[in-house]
Protein backbone atom coordinates (compact mmCIF):
# COMPACT_ATOMS: atom_id res chain seq x y z
CA UNK A 1 0.00 0.00 0.00
CA UNK A 2 2.98 2.52 0.76
CA UNK A 3 4.52 1.99 -2.44
CA UNK A 4 1.62 2.04 -4.26
CA UNK A 5 2.62 5.57 -5.26
CA UNK A 6 5.94 5.03 -6.46
CA UNK A 7 4.50 1.75 -8.43
CA UNK A 8 2.25 4.07 -10.32
CA UNK A 9 4.97 6.45 -11.71
CA UNK A 10 6.94 3.31 -12.37
CA UNK A 11 9.67 3.96 -10.06
CA UNK A 12 11.18 0.55 -8.14
CA UNK A 13 9.58 -0.02 -4.90
CA UNK A 14 11.69 -2.20 -1.93
CA UNK A 15 10.75 -4.81 0.06
CA UNK A 16 9.92 -3.99 3.63
CA UNK A 17 11.99 -5.55 5.73
CA UNK A 18 10.51 -8.62 7.80
CA UNK A 19 9.39 -8.07 11.53
CA UNK A 20 11.40 -11.20 13.46
CA UNK A 21 11.22 -11.87 17.07
CA UNK A 22 13.31 -15.41 17.51
CA UNK A 23 15.52 -13.14 19.43
CA UNK A 24 12.97 -11.83 22.05
CA UNK A 25 13.98 -8.13 20.52
CA UNK A 26 12.08 -6.81 17.45
CA UNK A 27 14.47 -6.52 14.88
CA UNK A 28 13.18 -3.74 13.04
CA UNK A 29 13.66 -0.04 13.46
CA UNK A 30 10.35 1.69 15.39
CA UNK A 31 9.67 -1.62 16.72
CA UNK A 32 10.33 -2.88 20.57
CA UNK A 33 9.42 -6.44 22.18
CA UNK A 34 7.44 -5.53 25.52
CA UNK A 35 7.44 -8.86 27.42
CA UNK A 36 7.88 -12.52 26.43
CA UNK A 37 7.08 -15.96 28.10
CA UNK A 38 9.22 -18.50 25.74
CA UNK A 39 7.69 -21.08 23.81
CA UNK A 40 3.63 -19.12 24.81
CA UNK A 41 3.22 -15.45 24.64
CA UNK A 42 5.11 -12.72 22.98
CA UNK A 43 4.19 -8.52 23.24
CA UNK A 44 5.64 -6.27 20.75
CA UNK A 45 5.04 -2.17 20.01
CA UNK A 46 5.62 0.87 17.78
CA UNK A 47 5.29 4.35 18.26
CA UNK A 48 5.26 6.41 15.43
CA UNK A 49 3.36 8.47 13.32
CA UNK A 50 1.49 5.77 11.26
CA UNK A 51 -0.40 7.87 8.60
CA UNK A 52 2.58 9.81 6.66
CA UNK A 53 3.86 7.91 3.81
CA UNK A 54 7.07 7.34 5.74
CA UNK A 55 5.92 6.73 8.76
CA UNK A 56 7.97 8.70 11.61
CA UNK A 57 9.18 6.42 14.32
CA UNK A 58 9.98 7.36 17.93
CA UNK A 59 12.45 5.44 19.90
CA UNK A 60 11.38 4.48 23.23
CA UNK A 61 12.08 1.83 25.79
CA UNK A 62 10.14 -0.95 26.86
CA UNK A 63 9.16 0.85 29.95
CA UNK A 64 8.37 4.09 28.68
CA UNK A 65 5.52 2.34 26.22
CA UNK A 66 2.82 2.01 28.27
CA UNK A 67 3.18 6.09 29.78
CA UNK A 68 4.38 7.23 26.65
CA UNK A 69 2.00 10.30 26.23
CA UNK A 70 3.79 13.12 23.86
CA UNK A 71 1.44 14.90 21.58
CA UNK A 72 1.10 13.56 18.01
CA UNK A 73 1.63 10.42 17.88
CA UNK A 74 0.43 6.97 17.58
CA UNK A 75 0.82 3.24 19.49
CA UNK A 76 0.07 0.22 18.25
CA UNK A 77 0.93 -2.96 20.37
CA UNK A 78 0.44 -6.45 19.01
CA UNK A 79 0.56 -9.85 20.83
CA UNK A 80 0.88 -13.96 19.65
CA UNK A 81 -0.53 -15.86 22.57
CA UNK A 82 -0.03 -19.89 21.65
CA UNK A 83 -2.55 -22.27 23.48
CA UNK A 84 -2.26 -26.00 23.66
CA UNK A 85 -5.71 -27.63 21.71
CA UNK A 86 -4.81 -31.66 22.25
CA UNK A 87 -2.21 -33.62 21.98
CA UNK A 88 -0.54 -32.05 18.96
CA UNK A 89 -2.12 -29.02 18.27
CA UNK A 90 -2.59 -25.33 19.43
CA UNK A 91 -4.11 -22.23 19.06
CA UNK A 92 -2.22 -19.17 17.66
CA UNK A 93 -4.54 -15.85 18.95
CA UNK A 94 -2.87 -12.75 16.73
CA UNK A 95 -4.25 -9.27 18.45
CA UNK A 96 -3.07 -5.84 17.17
CA UNK A 97 -4.52 -2.73 19.34
CA UNK A 98 -3.89 0.97 18.47
CA UNK A 99 -4.03 4.04 20.77
CA UNK A 100 -2.99 7.75 20.08
CA UNK A 101 -1.90 10.45 22.16
CA UNK A 102 -4.19 13.35 21.74
CA UNK A 103 -7.15 14.76 19.95
CA UNK A 104 -5.36 15.51 16.05
CA UNK A 105 -2.98 12.45 16.24
CA UNK A 106 -6.52 10.46 16.77
CA UNK A 107 -7.86 12.26 14.11
CA UNK A 108 -5.04 11.77 11.72
CA UNK A 109 -5.04 7.82 12.93
CA UNK A 110 -9.06 7.61 12.29
CA UNK A 111 -8.24 9.12 8.53
CA UNK A 112 -5.61 6.26 8.07
CA UNK A 113 -7.20 3.94 9.31
CA UNK A 114 -10.41 4.16 7.29
CA UNK A 115 -7.98 4.32 4.13
CA UNK A 116 -6.19 0.77 5.02
CA UNK A 117 -8.77 -1.03 6.49
CA UNK A 118 -9.72 -3.21 3.49
CA UNK A 119 -6.24 -4.70 3.50
CA UNK A 120 -5.68 -5.26 7.62
CA UNK A 121 -7.51 -8.29 7.46
CA UNK A 122 -5.44 -9.30 4.58
CA UNK A 123 -2.43 -8.85 6.03
CA UNK A 124 -3.24 -10.44 9.65
CA UNK A 125 -4.67 -13.43 7.89
CA UNK A 126 -1.32 -13.96 5.82
CA UNK A 127 0.62 -13.19 8.77
CA UNK A 128 -0.96 -16.34 10.62
CA UNK A 129 -0.87 -18.29 7.68
CA UNK A 130 2.65 -18.28 7.44
CA UNK A 131 2.91 -18.61 10.87
CA UNK A 132 0.74 -22.17 10.24
CA UNK A 133 3.20 -22.95 7.27
CA UNK A 134 6.49 -22.32 8.93
CA UNK A 135 5.69 -24.36 12.00
CA UNK A 136 3.98 -27.58 9.89
CA UNK A 137 6.75 -27.64 7.23
CA UNK A 138 4.82 -26.05 4.68
CA UNK A 139 6.64 -23.45 3.66
CA UNK A 140 8.98 -23.75 0.89
CA UNK A 141 12.36 -24.32 2.63
CA UNK A 142 11.02 -24.97 6.35
CA UNK A 143 10.70 -28.15 8.51
CA UNK A 144 9.14 -28.91 11.76
CA UNK A 145 11.37 -27.66 14.48
CA UNK A 146 13.42 -25.44 12.19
Amino acid sequence: MRGLPDRLKGRRVEAPPELRLATGDADLPGWLSLGEIPGREIAFGSVGKFWKAEIEWRDVERDEFAGCDEPGWGKISCHFLVRPDGGHRSVLTYECRTATTDLEARRRMARYWWAIRPFVGHVLRATLRTINDRATGTAPGTAVGS
